[in-house]
């Protein structure tokens, strides 16, 4: 955290940059959806597009093109916030890491100090709601001691612990917020740890737009205090790439192997250098295993989406053997990986997943003789996603399998028959690890880290302290500001309750709540589309306002901001995009006010009210703001107004001052502009108030008697 000191009012404006609320989404893309959207790379001709595409399938009555569409509204949060100046897409990872170097050196808007954690800060949760807490892509061990675990997050960064789970610490957190795909803790020297960044598990094979680029190999050689950028592996720091496994030679520990969507990669001195042996560099490669000692150690294997690949020269080059498959995988397959047995190294099982529907291949192969051939096991093993796919088999006997997508499978037959173990465990599951150590097995889900000691059978939750939940937002009751509420991705909504604990009040994407005036307890939120009302203390939630039944007529209702007048907890207001839904009888009717400001498919910047003038209402949508001076019966625009700059990126939020309504600051998104705007005047005049904030999106703001926070 840094600060910055703008004379107008002496506000400290403290950046509370790359904390984990930034948002991960896992975009399914059909093969129509692929043609339509074929050569665009402009943000809203894309979301025109796929707007259209599922208003016209009546989406709001579908249950699987709403999950699609709902995912495909999470991406475009979170994109629409992260675009070039002619809105397009680019590698905005590379940018934020390249202003955090430029910041520490110096060079940035003036700033001569590196940013450091000075401020008091104390984690408070959540460490458990229903066995959730944070979502884990990748799980690693340390080479001799079975208490020393390293999970990987989407966004959060790398965490460690030290003692089985019971405790996390992280070890990235003076790094932008990575994405992390892959781990590995050297062999020979555990104080060095590579991470694999990016975050390919945030789609199916084949979406559009990945939301977690990575900008290369970091690596640490002193157990993860400090990193470095040690490879960008594709040779190019401007290349776009997502990465999906870092994987290190269990023979040769110089060698390691990185899969991207842009090939298999594979280096002979420990990542310094790089060179494509897949095949094809134009293909997603997402497993790479290599043939246990006992055995065969010159075969290496590698998956793609429905791609069986095959090296006999320790992974050097490749070749396909898929005739030596049968039957040979469909396209409709998303997404393919492999596991090994130690107990059995000529035995290599590899299981295809897919999407829902009746054409989706769900295939499980198996082969005894390293690979050059397999035969078909089982053509529908039923759990199955092509966002991810977990496989492992037991290290001792090569009968045991386990596969785990959106839930988890076991058998004990070599994959003939399976058993749903999912129990109480957070689904959506993207990787699968035995310590080789111990032979414990464990799990990283949505929901946190997992550990099994009886190979899957029955599962231990282990992610307490483990401080990754994606927020979208949070907000406090003015009585008690110990008493907060949390929107999450996947992970609901939740809530802390006088004396510390929090519980889930919500399923689903929560996105925006508010407490009523003078309570701790009453509150509404938004969940996907809808509105509701619940109470903290009992956990009783019921819908206000659902608007699935109007969907159909418009680009997007996910994620409205809410707002409550400040004196009359009867009026509601909820931001969507078409406008303005308000309520004055506490949420039994809603009427349409009008007032987008927006004709494409993007997202309403934020309402603010303020107590002294109860009646002024700012609304903010896309890059137009307005006022209403009447509960937000009539609007005025008053983004173009004097100083305000003619181009701008999206707004993120607006907030008014509480004893001033007039007073009111405007954040954005992008890379170049304004990054605050503020009003004296109720937006008749505007002055740039970004002092020497560096060019990256600011994505809330919030007013406190000793300044401003963003």
């Amino acid at each position: 955290m840094y600060k910055v000191f703008v004379r107008k009012h002496s506000v400290v404006l403290g950046v509370l940059m790359m904390f984990s609320v930034i948002i991960n989404a896992q975009v399914p893309l059909n093969k129509e959806l692929e043609t339509l959207l074929k050569g665009k790379d402009n943000y809203e001709e894309v979301m025109a597009v796929v707007s259209k595409y599922y208003i016209d399938r009546n989406y709001a009555n579908d249950p699987v093109l709403y999950r699609e569409f709902k995912k495909w509204s999470r991406w475009a949060w979170w994109e629409s916030q992260h675009l070039d100046e002619n809105g397009k897409f680019f590698n905005s990872n590379a940018k934020t890491t390249q202003t955090l170097m430029n910041i520490r050196n110096g060079a940035t808007n003036g700033m001569t100090s590196p940013m450091s954690n000075t401020g008091a800060w104390s984690f408070l949760g959540p460490s458990n709601i229903n066995n959730a807490t944070a979502r884990v892509d990748r799980i690693a061990f340390h080479p001799t001691n079975p208490s020393i675990i390293y999970a990987g997050t989407p966004n959060g960064g790398l965490w460690k612990t030290t003692d089985g789970g019971a405790n996390w610490s992280a070890l990235t957190g003076f790094l932008p917020n990575i994405g992390v795909s892959g781990i590995v803790i050297d062999a020979d020297d555990p104080n060095i740890i590579y991470v694999l960044s990016g975050d390919g598990d945030s789609n199916a094979n084949g979406s559009y737009v990945y939301s977690r680029k990575s900008i290369g190999l970091l690596r640490s050689t002193d157990g993860g205090i400090t990193w470095q950028i040690y490879s960008y592996i594709l040779n190019n720091p401007s290349d776009d790439y997502y990465g999906f496994k870092l994987y290190q030679s269990r023979h040769f520990s110089n060698v390691m192997y990185a899969c991207t969507s842009k090939g298999l990669y594979r280096s002979t001195n420990k990542g310094v250098n790089w060179q494509v042996v897949s095949v094809t560099s134009n293909i997603t490669i997402y497993d790479v295993e290599e043939a246990p000692l006992g055995g065969d150690i010159t075969k290496v294997y590698a998956i793609a989406q429905y791609s069986f690949f095959i090296s006999s020269n320790f992974g050097a080059s490749f070749t396909y053997p898929n005739p030596a498959i049968s039957p040979i995988p469909n396209s409709s397959s998303d997404r393919g990986s492999i596991a090994i047995s130690a107990q059995s190294p000529s035995t290599v099982y590899i299981h295809f997943g897919g999407t829902s529907g009746s054409n989706s291949e769900k295939s499980l192969y198996r082969s005894t003789n390293y690979g050059v051939n397999f035969t078909l096991i089982n053509n529908n093993a039923p759990v199955t996603s092509g966002d991810m796919c977990a496989f492992a088999v037991s290290p001792s006997d090569a009968n045991k399998l386990i596969i785990a997508n959106i839930g988890i499978i076991r058998s004990i037959d070599g994959g003939f028959n399976f058993t749903d173990t999912l129990g109480g465990m957070h689904p959506d599951f993207h990787d699968l690890q035995y310590n080789p150590l111990n032979n414990f097995l464990y799990a990283g889900t949505d929901g946190g880290v997992y550990r099994s000691t009886d190979n899957g059978t029955t599962w231990v939750y282990l992610s307490s302290g483990l401080a990754a939940t994606q927020y979208y937002h949070m907000t406090a009751t003015a009585l008690d500001n110990n008493i907060v509420l949390g929107g999450t991705q996947d992970n609901g909504f939740n809530g802390r309750k006088s004396g510390g604990q929090f519980a889930l009040v919500a399923g689903g994407d929560g996105f925006s709540g508010q407490f009523f005036n003078n309570s701790a307890d009453s509150f509404i939120l938004s969940v996907n589309a809808g509105v509701f009302k619940g109470k903290l203390a009992s956990g009783a939630v019921f819908p206000l306002l659902n608007t699935a039944a109007n969907m159909i007529n418009n680009y997007s209702f996910f994620f409205p901001h809410l707002a409550i007048h400040p004196t009359d907890n009867k009026i509601l207001y909820a931001g969507y995009i078409d406008g303005l839904r308000r309520s004055i009888d506490g949420g039994v009717t809603w009427t349409n006010l009008g007032g987008s400001g927006s004709a494409g498919f993007s997202f309403a910047g934020g309402l603010a009210v303020s107590p002294s003038i109860p009646d002024k209402l700012y609304m903010a949508n896309g890059s137009t703001l307005r006022v209403s001076n009447d509960k937000g019966t009539t609007f005025s625009v008053i983004s173009g107004t004097s100083g305000w700059p003619a181009s701008t990126g999206q707004i993120t939020d607006v907030v008014a001052r509480p004893n001033d309504a007039n007073e009111v600051w405007v954040t954005f998104s992008g890379y170049s502009g304004p990054r605050v705007l503020y009003s004296s005047n109720g937006g008749a005049s505007w002055v740039d108030f970004s002092g020497t904030l560096p060019d990256l999106p600011v994505y809330c703001i919030q007013y406190t008697s000793g300044g401003m926070l963003i």
